[in-house]
């Protein structure tokens, strides 16, 4: 009788992560903007008595992660979306309000955190231009970082892209991968792909992977991509910039194309956008398997005035917990989705903690997500790490 294995796989997800602007002028190394600059020195002077890591010179690229840092540590697979350019390039994009960037140097905030691949599917990739989303890219790259939605080429864009996740040594890193690499029977294999529906004036742009809610044609669209991912990958993840800012309950089209992602093959939907956690939906597809819509996972970091209403100071990192059943005799895998972890967080003062679970703010993210998802009959619990689980594969 062949002997049954089975690993576990930590795949950790956060929302909008966007080290530019205030950010990146505390950095280290920063690019030349002398208004937020002094923004900053005064911003200095009146906090860092109450925050001593504001002091110059303290800031770095462990700062921005606060107590999360361990959290990610752990991760076999980590992903945000990187909400800002990555440029020193001052071209910006005409007429846009809002334009963030980081210096390139800055980049190493996600190597610190072993943030392995980045959605670039969002509506601040472009904020300076064509030529900023080239060196946003090429930093990337560089730092070896694997990333989709967003490009130097369409195809790259559109995806899907792949990393294989070593499923013996821990501590052995997920490595970006193509289609023709060889499978391996020591590694599970993920496919990425990732879309925004905004802005719409970014459709001039190829290399930006946009989409629009007329269901029929986008269906056509997306059809061939994810079977594409679904036919050279064990598990297929689509992260995707979606819906209005402040609105707890997503517009039905999001709903119904969540739902139809899910039954063309994609295993789970990391959504973002609204700037505040939105609830999950568990889908139960023909065959009997799970997938898995979280609707938005809100604002992981970022130095935005705080919504007292929608609280887009509080969101969570959301760990996605893969079983693994592989057979002795024909090496075969069986992956699932078992559970959810959802460890809630608040940003402030330009750093990201963890909450106790008695902390009012802990609270409030608990009963927003009961609030909002729709589960079934799955139930919620609270883990031994102040967390928040949702048992899936049950």
């Amino acid at each position: 009788m062949a002997i049954n294995k089975q690993e576990k796989i930590l795949i950790n997800l956060a929302g909008d992560v966007m080290i530019g602007r205030l950010i990146d002028q505390l950095l280290p190394t920063s690019v030349h903007n002398p208004e937020e600059a002094a923004f900053v020195h005064q911003f200095r002077l009146s906090r860092s008595l109450h925050c001593p890591y504001l002091q110059k010179g303290k800031y770095n690229y462990e700062t921005i992660w606060g107590n999360t840092l361990p959290l990610w540590k752990e991760g076999n697979l980590n992903i945000i979306n990187l909400e800002t350019s990555v440029t020193t390039h001052d071209e910006l994009w005409p007429e846009k309000v809002f334009n963030y960037r980081t210096h390139p140097d800055n980049i190493a905030c996600l190597t610190t955190a072993n943030i392995h691949h980045v959605s670039l599917a969002n509506n601040h990739t472009l904020d300076f231009g064509i030529k900023g989303l080239e060196e946003t890219c090429d930093s990337l790259e560089k730092s070896g970082i694997s990333y989709v939605g967003a490009s130097k080429t369409r195809q790259h864009a559109l995806g899907p892209v792949y990393i294989d996740i070593p499923t013996t040594i821990k501590k052995l890193k997920p490595v970006p991968i193509s289609s023709t690499t060889p499978r391996s029977s020591t590694s599970i294999r993920i496919g990425l792909l990732s879309a925004s529906d905004h802005p719409s004036d970014w459709s001039s742009v190829p290399s930006f992977h946009l989409i629009t809610y007329d269901l029929p044609q986008l269906y056509t669209q997306l059809a061939p991509l994810i079977a594409t991912a679904r036919s050279n990958c064990d598990f297929v993840i689509f992260s995707i910039h979606w819906g209005p800012n402040y609105q707890w309950i997503p517009d039905r089209k999001i709903q119904e194309l969540g739902r139809w992602m899910i039954n063309e093959g994609v295993d789970l939907i990391h959504g973002h956008s609204s700037h505040h956690i939105q609830g999950v939906e568990i889908v139960k597809r023909q065959n009997q398997t799970y997938g898995l819509i979280i609707f938005g996972c809100g604002d992981f970091l970022d130095d935005y005035a705080i919504d007292k209403q929608y609280r887009n100071d509080l969101s969570a990192l959301f760990r996605l917990n893969l079983s693994i059943s592989s057979s002795n005799s024909d090496k075969k895998k069986s992956i699932y989705l078992h559970s959810l972890s959802i460890f809630p967080v608040r940003c402030s003062n330009f750093q990201v903690n963890r909450l106790e679970k008695e902390d009012t703010d802990w609270i409030w993210i608990q009963q927003k997500l009961v609030q909002l998802s729709k589960i079934d009959n799955k139930t919620w619990t609270i883990g031994e790490d102040n967390n928040i689980v949702l048992d899936i594969h049950s």
